[in-house]
């Protein structure tokens, strides 16, 4: 999405008779990943929504190893999995509890006739116009939010075969196939569904407190998780959980300790264009939109801080948080032209650009994290 406007209605009604039903679904605002995409999809985030995004989608993190490895993730922090949205109710379901209906169709049409979005894996292959489409067996999330009895398709949503995200109407016979076609392995997440609903009178407070320690975690690449965790990741060192039924847990906990975060994954992003450059990985765009909807969120963000603080007006912060997205959009640009072409100048250019990015954003935020901490401080003494 290269448009700063995010959050338009595409369907805003349900047809609930037995035969017809298609959820509401959005325009999302965060989209570079699917896993975001499907939840901003779902619903209207209600006014409530820049308190919570107050001390969400600021943090960014990658794995130490994402400059080599393709088969990782440059992301905002999320460790949460489809929950703490606060205008969603989630429900997890294991491919054993679904599989008590009569079958995987009868559990859809029962599901959506109920509200329920539906998120679950299928087998790519067997899923038209997507990427794998044919070509390789790939386990991946789809959405689905309606069907239509009379010609036999779900209504559902994800990227297409040009990586494009959008609505695609996907036979009953082909998704069956697609969802069988998954092998049940437990403790893998593709073995896992997600039901999910919108809340839309559900509010959420703002926390100036938790704002300004994810700023801290940004600006100065703080491991959120970390921060977070850290009590019950000493209780799982000193307790032996590095083995027996808590294994699996406390090798997840310990991957996430060597991640980078905050500015410091720019670093990441450059030395990932370096390796590119000498054809030692592969291009992919999706870090750099995930960058520019980072700069986008941060926006709103910031004019919220005017709104709700009343600072940065007179500073210019949203024009040049404005600048910040400018910039982003342009590296996004040469990224998408540098696909097209393979020259390697175009690399330099984004190097650049990061570079110039990195140093205005951190000279920003500093200024914003300043005035945020004096608001606090006021607030405390005034309490």
């Amino acid at each position: 999405m290269t448009s700063l406007d995010a959050g338009s209605n595409l369907t805003v009604a349900a047809d609930r008779g037995n035969d017809r039903i298609s959820l509401p679904v959005m325009q999302p605002e965060v989209l570079g990943y699917s896993h975001h995409a499907y939840l901003f999809t779902i619903g209207s985030p209600n006014p409530s929504y820049d308190n919570w995004l107050g001390h969400h989608y600021v943090q960014l993190w990658c794995p130490a190893d994402f400059a080599e490895n393709r088969d990782t993730h440059f992301d905002f922090y999320w460790d949460t999995h489809y929950k703490g949205y606060y205008w969603l109710k989630t429900l997890k379901l294991s491919r054993e509890a679904i599989a008590k209906f009569p079958g995987i169709l009868e559990f859809l049409l029962h599901r959506l006739l109920q509200g329920w979005y539906v998120i679950l894996y299928v087998d790519e292959y067997y899923i038209p116009d997507r990427p794998f489409t044919l070509r390789t067996h790939f386990y991946h999330e789809i959405m689905i939010y309606g069907f239509d009895r009379s010609t036999r398709t779900f209504d559902t949503a994800g990227f297409n075969a040009r990586g494009i995200y959008g609505y695609q109407t996907v036979s009953f016979d082909e998704l069956v196939v697609a969802y069988q076609e998954v092998p049940i392995v437990p403790d893998a997440e593709f073995a896992n569904a997600y039901l999910i609903q919108a809340k839309p009178d559900a509010g959420y407070p703002a926390d100036l407190d938790e704002t300004i320690e994810m700023m801290k975690d940004y600006l100065f690449s703080r491991n959120t998780f970390e921060r977070r965790n850290g009590h019950l990741l000493s209780l799982m060192d000193s307790g032996g959980a590095s083995s027996g039924p808590y294994e699996y847990h406390y090798r997840s906990f310990q991957s996430k300790r060597s991640y980078v975060f905050g500015l410091r994954a720019y670093q990441e992003l450059i030395r990932y264009l370096a390796l590119l450059e000498h054809k030692m990985t592969s291009a992919d765009i999706r870090p750099f939109h995930i960058l520019r909807e980072h700069k986008q969120c941060q926006l709103r963000r910031i004019r919220y801080f005017e709104a709700q603080y009343g600072i940065g007006r007179e500073e210019g912060w949203p024009e040049q948080a404005l600048g910040l997205w400018n910039l982003s959009d342009l590296v996004c640009k040469y990224m998408l032209k540098y696909q097209l072409t393979n020259d390697k100048r175009i690399l330099s250019k984004c190097e650049q650009k990061l570079i110039e990015l990195l140093n205005a954003e951190s000279a920003l935020l500093l200024k914003v994290l300043e005035r945020l901490t004096a608001v606090y401080l006021e607030g405390s003494r005034n309490s």
